[in-house]
């Protein structure tokens, strides 16, 4: 009987020991505890070996032989992590210092390491946001290297990537993956529509991104990715006042409960009586976004943007008021009015480890009313009151499969289709002048300038495929085909200022893509790439004082040689870019013999240049960074008025830019962070026939802030040495114009964070 009981005691052991235990957990990042999707989970203990990878909620499920067993939590942009199995309902990973292979999205829609990704691209964190407390996107965007964003005051903005300044669509703003505004609208401005409050990062891809995001991305596009629900709740306050007259008021919550995630933030912003005359703003800003997991496998989101916006329009001033620092304006009733909505959902189904689809929809509905000061002509006397509305509905479907060939293969595909009526008109006013010149108000006229319906409809395909041919071998292939039909209907006779005729106007393009990478080791890698991008003419451009459309898409073919390399264990990291960029068929505005202006497409144009950054973290409490890029803009082939300016450099277009900056947290006041900026731009024509050019400027900011428990005050000091300097400088009708930067200018602020981590 003895051994009766002696053979059950050893079966009851034998399935002890091979008893399991269901392990649960949540994996997130550390700082902003958004989760992290595709963490590889596992154990190896006494021959045994399991693991699984986290869903689309950052969970993961494990069956281990003990509660007591070690997990290891693995990813890529991040330092790994031990943690026992009874201890892992909640692991925070460690964002690594190594900036090289930091996760992005951007690059191909779709999570990769840096080193994966054979483009120029950039990233600007959380930490950094927080850091620079912008009250402009500029602030913190000018820090990537070829990036030169323009303030033109009150979050309107210019742009400069691998172009001179412009505010023509040769650069693509999206939100989350999407386009702010639809392809064909007018989106110079488009970022004054996001809502900072709700910014947890910003990625840009410098060069065209036409083989995935399709047209405007020439110089580059900039992705805007607001905050996802955090796992434990957390709350954020602030308010800033300036002594320019800025006040603003900040709030954000967000958090999980069960398997349903909230995120909501936004701000009221206002600027009054500021540097400049006539230049007051208000803003108010909401950002909504929920996530539901279905399942372990299939996550909902959803999102909402609103924006109520509206700015006095001062206009730039002349020389003799800005070289006596008298920023006055000659305007007393233009005025930019912006009311914004985007609301979008999304399913993410994960069919097994190496497959997941994506479905998107999103609703876009913007008006922009505006008496504008650009239109307002001292000749005539005379200007216009418009109004720009537009409803769009956008569908995105993508797929994105893993194959086990070679050394690893992922293939992309999508989808997309963008239906966006848009609608157009401007009524010509009569305005009354002062003795001194100051347009004090108008009188509103029944002539009809422009009164036209567009309907924009954009179907598009595109793929991307990466082959790891070895493990340090990848080769990249991107292709998206474009099909643009505009639906024009106009409402007024031949004879009217923008008298087209009713037509149908169709424009299709290819856009191929193909990259290289070689990683020499894990912390040298190179890349090459040869790409293609496009743009249509905007509505604007090919119908606004119009009677015959001529104008073709314009396009650009960009070869580019960049790399990375890290040194002594990681603290410093250098990135470059070379690029040699030549358009065809650019829409530029020329004046004709009776000073008036007309779109043409120009014929060729050649964009060359360097980027370039360095990063360097000697010790914990010391971070020191600089980035740059040097470049040409020149006209190949340009005639004007009988004047032939070939070879001549395009206007806007300074050789250099440069920003550097110094971080610091001094050990024995724990809490208590400086940093110090220098911003230089160099000198550059202010017009096409190069006669006049403007010298170029240079910027020192400061900025502290002290964190003590859940409280922040902080402070900044733009512009410390308070020179004279102009954002945008031109030369219109033989006059030179300027947009006056910021004078010396002291803010400060207080947070208070409430459920949040402290980042000292």
């Amino acid at each position: 009987m003895k051994y009766i009981y002696l053979s059950i005691l050893m079966c009851l052991l034998g399935q002890a020991s091979y008893a399991q235990f269901e392990v649960k957990g949540r994996v997130a990042d550390l700082e902003t505890e958004e989760p992290l999707i595709g963490v590889s989970v596992y154990y190896d203990s006494l021959g045994q070996k399991s693991g699984v990878m986290t869903d689309l909620y950052g969970n993961f499920t494990i069956q281990v032989p003990n509660r007591e067993i070690l997990l290891h939590f693995v990813m890529m942009g991040y330092d790994n992590k031990e943690m026992r199995s009874k201890n892992s309902s909640l692991v925070l990973m460690k964002a690594s210092s190594i900036g090289l292979q930091e996760v992005l999205v951007t690059g191909n829609r779709d999570e990769r390491r840096r080193d994966e990704l054979p483009m120029a691209i950039s990233k600007i964190g959380s930490d950094d946001i927080d850091k620079f407390k912008p009250n402009s996107l500029d602030q913190v965007l000018n820090t990537i290297p070829g990036v030169h964003m323009v303030d033109l005051g009150n979050e309107q903005h210019m742009m400069s990537i691998r172009q001179p300044i412009s505010t023509k669509s040769l650069f693509l703003y999206l939100e989350d993956g999407l386009p702010i505004r639809p392809t064909g609208n007018f989106n110079h401005n488009a970022m004054l529509e996001m809502d900072m409050a709700m910014m947890d990062r910003i990625e840009v891809v410098r060069g065209p991104a036409s083989s995935i995001y399709g047209s405007e991305a020439i110089g580059g596009a900039i992705n805007l990715i607001t905050t996802k629900p955090t796992h434990s709740p957390e709350a954020r306050f602030g308010v800033r006042i300036s002594d320019q007259g800025y006040a603003r008021t900040d709030f954000k919550a967000t958090g999980t409960q069960g398997r349903l995630g909230v995120a909501i933030g936004g701000y009221l912003a206002r600027q009054k009586d500021g540097y400049r005359e006539y230049s007051d703003m208000e803003k108010n800003a909401i950002t909504a976004n929920l996530t539901y997991a279905l399942s372990n496998k299939t996550d909902v989101s959803a999102g909402m943007t609103w924006v109520d916006y509206r700015a006095d329009m001062a206009g730039s001033i002349d020389s003799a008021g800005f070289f006596a620092n008298e920023f006055k304006s000659l305007h007393r009733f233009t005025e930019r009015d912006v009311n914004a909505l985007r609301v979008k959902t999304r399913v993410d189904h994960r069919w097994s480890e190496s497959g997941k689809t994506s479905f998107t929809f999103q609703y876009r509905n913007n008006t922009t009313d505006q008496i504008p000061s650009y239109r307002l002509s001292p000749r005539h006397n005379n200007g216009e009151i418009n109004s720009n509305s537009f409803s769009s509905y956008v569908g995105l479907i993508q797929h994105t499969q893993e194959f086990n060939l070679l050394q690893g293969a992922i293939l992309t595909g999508g989808v997309s289709f963008d239906n966006s009526p848009m609608a157009y008109e401007a009524y010509l006013i009569k305005v009354n002048k002062s003795e001194d010149g100051i347009f004090e108000s108008y009188e509103e006229t029944d002539s009809l300038l422009t009164d036209y319906e567009v309907d924009v409809r954009n179907m598009a395909a595109y793929t991307n495929f990466e082959l790891k041919f070895t493990s340090r071998l990848q080769v990249s292939l991107g292709l998206r085909l474009d099909r643009f039909v505009y639906d024009y209907r106009n409402f007024l006779s031949k004879e009217s200022f923008s008298g087209a005729p009713n037509s149908k106007d169709v424009f299709r393009s290819f856009s191929p893509r193909v990259g290289v990478i070689y990683n020499f080791t894990n912390d040298f890698g190179m890349f090459g790439n040869y790409s293609r991008g496009f743009v249509p003419p905007s509505v604007g451009e090919l119908y606004r004082g119009v009677k015959v459309p001529e104008l073709k898409p314009a396009k650009f073919d960009n070869f580019e040689l960049g790399g990375w390399r890290s040194f002594l264990s990681n603290k410093l990291i250098l990135d470059f870019a070379m690029y040699a960029m030549i358009g065809h068929d650019e829409i530029i505005s020329v004046r004709l013999e009776d000073d008036s202006f007309i779109n043409r497409n120009a014929g060729k144009t050649l964009h060359y240049g360097l980027e370039y950054s360095v990063k360097y973290k000697p010790v914990e409490q010391l971070a020191l960074r600089a980035s740059g890029s040097n470049s040409v803009h020149r006209y190949m082939e340009y005639v004007e008025k009988g004047n032939d300016f070939g070879w001549n450099e395009m206007p806007g277009a300074p050789s250099w830019i440069f920003n550097a900056g110094i971080d610091y947290r001094p050990v024995i006041v724990k809490g208590l962070k400086f940093s110090f900026e220098w911003q230089r731009v160099s000198s550059y024509f202010m017009d096409q026939e190069n006669s006049e050019e403007y010298e170029g400027y240079n910027l020192l900011n400061a900025r502290a802030s002290y964190t003590f428990k859940f409280v922040e005050v902080w402070g900044n000091i733009m512009n410390i040495t308070d020179e004279l300097y102009a954002t945008r400088a031109s030369l219109s009708y033989g006059r030179k114009q300027y947009t006056p930067g910021l004078p010396r200018t002291f803010q400060v602020g207080l947070n208070i964070n409430v459920g949040k981590r402290k980042r000292l």
